[in-house]
């Protein structure tokens, strides 16, 4: 898998590059998924945009989501663009290579429409952070 990973991320950052996003870092594992994460910075009084893709092996398929993300300062949103599955087999194929850059494409296009009147939800701030409020930290157990 980390051949096929490492040919698709070298596609991807090259179509990310070109639209104005560039990779956190290589495809990494998190949550039980290889996930790659494009990033590209706020334009004069804009937002900061996301693009990952997260490639998850569930049972007889590979799924790979595509997700997109705004944020600025404290606000932010975050919604899934589109999923695409695939046999282990097909990973390799050109067809899926075909699949995964129009997915990309999409969700780059969606990630760039993203303004700061779609930053819905708002981050916590460190004094709500678990055993902070309750008062259920380190300190006080």
């Amino acid at each position: 898998m980390n051949d096929i990973l490492s040919e698709i991320e070298a596609k991807v950052r090259a179509t990310a590059n070109v639209e104005g996003f560039m990779a956190l870092g290589p495809f990494g594992e998190r949550h039980g998924s290889w996930e790659l994460v494009l990033w590209r910075g706020a334009e004069a009084d804009s937002v900061d945009r996301f693009v990952s893709l997260a490639f998850t092996e569930l049972p007889r398929v590979w799924e790979v989501e595509f997700r997109v993300g705004a944020e600025k300062a404290v606000r932010f949103a975050r919604r899934s663009v589109l999923r695409l599955h695939a046999e282990s087999d097909d990973l390799s194929t050109d067809h899926f290579e075909q699949q995964i850059q129009l997915g990309l494409r999409r969700a780059i296009e969606v990630a760039k429409e993203m303004t700061e009147s779609h930053l819905t939800e708002v981050y916590l701030e460190a004094s709500h952070a678990v055993g902070k409020a309750s008062g259920h930290g380190a300190a006080g157990a």
